[in-house]
């Protein structure tokens, strides 16, 4: 089938409608970006003139900007509207994820071993005062044999029975004959474990000692006077105290031995040592043997508090002593701060204090001062000095020891006869225990470890005796 000739003017007309359509778009664009390039010239000019006027206020009023010429979009008359083509999705359909048919497997990370916990450092336990003071008992015991009378070649031995450690034997032993029919002897034995060690006495004032164990001792002798004429009385106490054993004839000392006995045991009375018997038609008479339990505590522990300006005190209450001990740990060990410390015990009946004190003095020196002071009113009676050449301040040993009238202080092993005491021990007696530290009141500024870390002097060895 041909096309006809009004067919091919009809498609020429619509032809024609759409250049001219197109042209007239065209010449809208143009006509607008020429009024933009003019409004942008002039406002380009009016800024070049107000850059040069500098501050002067231009008088020229800025035109306005002109505006472009509307475009119609309203196509020309007579002009068929072209229909879309094809719709225009302004979204377009996103693609979906491709989703696995299958779970894959998570990729394990590799293994960190873990940091070593931290060892925490060990905190150093404290040292806890003993603020516990000993309980001093009186409740003494003894064995006796009363009399015995001895006589032959023979040894001549009499049990008194089980004795602790700490005992005080006492007896009087009537003299058979003089020493110009030879020399007689008495002693103790102590059996322990089928071991008996002896202590006696020989009639031309001797001490002898029997050691079968061989232990090592140390004998300090002192000078005494036995009574040989025939049926005089010579009185005998040994003390066997804190494991020394101190041997009395007649009232004066005779001997003191240290490294023997000091454990419990059987104890006997006995004669003939040495192989020297009574000769024939003589005897030996003891009276009154005995042995009596004589620690009253031995071997406690307890603090004295130290502050700074402050004494303070500790009272352990006593019968009547005989002996007392104790040694004294100085807490400070590094510095050389001044602290006095020491103990007091009580004159009832003359009211009277006996003091023994540890006190610094300069260029690291140091002393005892033993005293004697009235108690109303603080007047000193008498008073020693005793120089401590060898003090060692972590520790020091004191004991004092009555010997009938007689005092003996004991300082670090060394033995001080205190002169001039003037106590009648008939009259008077020793009691109580007062423990002190800082009676001078001293400040004490030291920063020493040891001794903040223990504010105390600490008491070891504390025992007390009595007769």
């Amino acid at each position: 089938m041909g096309i006809s000739g009004s067919d091919i003017a009809q498609l020429r007309n619509q032809t024609q409608g759409r250049e001219e359509l197109c042209r007239v778009a065209l010449q809208q664009v143009r006509d607008q970006q020429n009024a933009n390039s003019t409004a942008e010239a002039l406002v380009a000019a009016q800024a070049e003139q107000l850059e040069d006027s500098g501050d002067t206020t231009s008088s020229i009023s800025p035109s306005p900007t002109a505006q472009p010429t509307p475009v119609s979009t309203r196509p020309p008359a007579n002009t068929p509207l072209i229909p879309p083509t094809a719709s225009i999705n302004p979204f377009p359909t996103p693609t979906p994820l491709s989703i696995p048919t299958s779970t894959p497997t998570p990729t394990v990370p590799p293994t960190v071993p873990p940091l070593p916990t931290a060892t925490p450092v060990p905190t150093a336990t404290p040292v806890l005062p003993k603020t516990g003071l000993p309980t001093v008992t009186d409740n003494s015991t003894s064995v006796s044999v009363g009399d015995q009378i001895w006589s032959g070649s023979v040894g001549n031995t009499a049990v008194l029975g089980v004795v602790p450690r700490d005992f005080t034997f006492e007896g009087v032993v009537v003299t058979p004959h003089d020493n110009g029919r030879g020399l007689w002897t008495f002693g103790l034995g102590l059996t322990v474990d089928s071991v008996t060690e002896h202590v006696y006495v020989v009639s031309n004032s001797e001490i002898g000692v029997r050691n079968p164990r061989s232990k090592s001792l140390n004998i300090d002798n002192h000078t005494f006077g036995v009574n040989t004429v025939q049926n005089s009385e010579n009185s005998i106490l040994i003390r066997a105290w804190g494991g020394v054993i101190s041997v009395f004839v007649n009232g004066n000392l005779a001997a003191e031995i240290e490294g023997l006995w000091d454990q419990e045991g059987l104890l006997s009375i006995q004669t003939n040592y040495d192989s020297r018997p009574i000769p024939q038609g003589f005897v030996m008479q003891v009276k009154d043997a005995r042995a009596t339990t004589a620690d009253r505590v031995r071997n406690a522990e307890f603090d004295v508090v130290v502050q700074s300006g402050i004494e303070n005190r500790s009272f352990v209450q006593t019968g009547s002593i005989d002996q007392v001990s104790m040694v004294f740990q100085d807490p400070f060990r590094v510095s050389n701060d001044d602290l006095d410390f020491g103990f007091r015990l009580r004159l009832p009946h003359s009211n009277r204090t006996l003091e023994v004190k540890k006190v610094d003095l300069s260029d690291n020196q140091h002393r005892i001062e033993a005293s004697i002071t009235f108690d109303y009113n603080g007047t000193l009676f008498w008073s020693e000095m005793i120089p401590l050449s060898s003090y060692d301040p972590w520790e020091l040993e004191i004991k004092l020891v009555k010997f009938g009238d007689q005092l003996v202080l004991y300082v670090e092993g060394t033995r001080h006869l205190l002169v001039g005491t003037n106590i009648d021990f008939g009259f008077d007696q020793l009691i109580g225990v007062e423990v002190f530290t800082n009676e001078s009141e001293s400040t004490i500024v030291s920063q020493d470890a040891t001794f903040l870390g223990l504010p105390y002097v600490r008491l070891t060895g504390f025992g007390v005796w009595s007769q």
